[in-house]
């Protein structure tokens, strides 16, 4: 190759570095092209563009993970953290909702009122009501001193129906306007799918635990293994993991928070109760499922990724 044409591929490695290093900083996989005078801009032109309007929003955290998978308990944590203020179980137009049979009081709920009302387009109105609520709940935590963490019911998106996003509903509204930094949380399928069926909320079909896994792993897809974190490992060094999770998510940390997270009260609290973060043994009575549970595909492709 004559010395030009090293040059010029040279230049290339180095545009697609650049390229890479954008794509990390930057939302652009809904984002429209940039058109200045009638002339596109280049592709690395657009991704520095959108890199910048990305660095310039607010940052907003969110917490992610399924049902029965010790949620509850690290959102507590997170609530005793200093200045932090987690609004539990968040998300915009929930299949769940409303419920069946009477109707709820709920005289502050504009969604929820909106939905019994029938109003038409209720999707559309319940995203420009959640997203008009939380820009006026972020700003008022944000003028005194507070952080907002949102948890959001990743139920809500990949285990009711038939049909599940690709993306969380939750991160893709807020990145319209906030800056989204999130991680999400992982227990043993075997013991959270035990657990949801004990309560009765396997809402999707098949109703079997190989979809489940599958409907799990699709979940992940959205989040990387630097912020992905095991229950499993923070019950047994709960201080070491969430100060991970805080250095993570830019939070400050505080160690005392063992002591106080059980006096915080969120929504999603059905787990067995405790003020002690310590493992717990598997629920009794299902050891003949077992061995058929863990032949799922699914299921073992989980383990390999996630090390169970």
């Amino acid at each position: 190759m004559s010395g030009q044409g090293v040059r010029k591929l040279g230049a290339l490695f180095t545009e697609l570095e650049s390229i890479s290093e954008l794509l990390e900083k930057s939302e652009v996989d809904s984002a429209e092209p940039v058109i200045f005078s009638g002339e596109p801009l280049s592709l690395i032109e657009q991704l520095r563009l959108h890199s910048q309007e990305s660095e310039s929003k607010p940052v907003i955290r969110t917490l992610h993970h399924f049902a029965c998978t010790g949620g509850t308990l690290i959102s507590k944590c997170f609530s005793a953290l200093p200045n932090v203020f987690l609004l539990s179980e968040v998300h915009p137009h929930s299949e769940l909702e409303p419920p069946p049979g009477r109707p709820k009081f709920a005289p502050s709920d504009l969604i929820r009122m909106a939905r019994y009302a029938s109003i038409p387009n209720i999707r559309e109105l319940s995203e420009k009501i959640f997203e008009s609520s939380l820009n006026v709940v972020f700003k008022h935590v944000e003028e005194r001193g507070g952080v907002l963490v949102l948890r959001e019911h990743v139920h809500s998106d990949f285990c009711v129906g038939s049909e599940i996003p690709s993306k969380s509903t939750l991160i893709s509204i807020l990145q319209k306007q906030f800056r989204v930094v999130s991680v999400a949380t992982i227990r043993n399928p075997i013991d959270s799918f035990l657990s949801i069926q004990n309560h009765g909320w396997v809402h999707f079909e098949p109703s079997t635990f190989d979809e489940y896994c599958r409907r799990y792993l699709e979940f992940l897809k959205g989040f990387s293994q630097d912020n992905i974190f095991r229950y499993e490992d923070f019950v047994q060094d709960p201080k070491n993991v969430l100060g991970v999770i805080c250095d993570y998510l830019k939070l400050n940390f505080d160690e005392n928070f063992v002591q106080t997270f059980d006096q915080f009260r969120v929504t999603g609290d059905s787990g067995r109760q405790g003020g002690k973060i310590e493992a717990r043994q598997r629920r009794k009575g299902f050891e003949s499922e077992l061995v058929e549970m863990k032949r799922s595909v699914n299921y073992q492709i989980f383990c390999d990724l996630y090390n169970y």
